[in-house]
């Protein structure tokens, strides 16, 4: 197995593969299933194919995160497929049917911008607003006085996203200057 540098954010990168290795597997599983809601629309437009699944690619954000840190968080997902022992995890039956290279750019397209956002909520939530507090707000503010607790997690994951697009964004243009 390849090693990867240490982050500039110390410690970032083993924490983040710690929690895809002891917390993320249950939604990664959810993903494979079809039944993680805030992510759906990234399995719809994957298997949708052609113009859709390039779309996909092209909405993945990773924030601030290097190259080498999200090739390693991928690994670890890989790894998680593909352990040395026991099963690997079944899937839906879309899922089932990809070829061995579509399941790779499953894990790009799919697994590893919603590990990388799920962790990013995990970091977010010991801040004062939290992010679960900044989404019942939001949701307030639409009239939705009493949301369910997936309405909560849609608009968790759409608020770490939008943030770690405008990441992305920021780090994007400072390294085109």
């Amino acid at each position: 197995m390849e090693q990867y540098e240490i982050p500039i954010i110390p410690g970032y990168l083993e924490n983040a593969i710690k929690f895809i290795k002891d917390r993320c597997s249950k939604v990664l599983q959810q993903l494979l299933n079809e039944t993680y809601p805030p992510a759906q629309f990234r399995n719809d437009h994957f298997y949708a194919g052609g113009p859709e699944r390039e779309n996909l690619a092209k909405s993945v954000v990773y924030g601030e995160l290097t190259d080498e840190q999200t090739e390693a968080i991928s690994g670890t997902i890989l790894e998680w497929l593909r352990p040395e022992t026991g099963e690997r995890p079944k899937g839906s039956l879309r899922y089932e049917a990809l070829t061995d290279s579509e399941r790779v750019t499953y894990v790009a397209d799919v697994l590893l911008p919603v590990a990388i956002v799920l962790n990013y909520v995990d970091d977010r939530f010991d801040e004062e607003p939290n992010i679960e507090g900044k989404a019942r707000e939001a949701l307030g503010e639409r009239g939705n006085v009493a949301p369910t607790d997936d309405e909560v997690d849609l608009e968790i994951y759409g608020i770490a996203y939008k943030e770690l697009n405008t990441r992305s964004a920021a780090k994007a243009s400072e390294s085109s200057s």
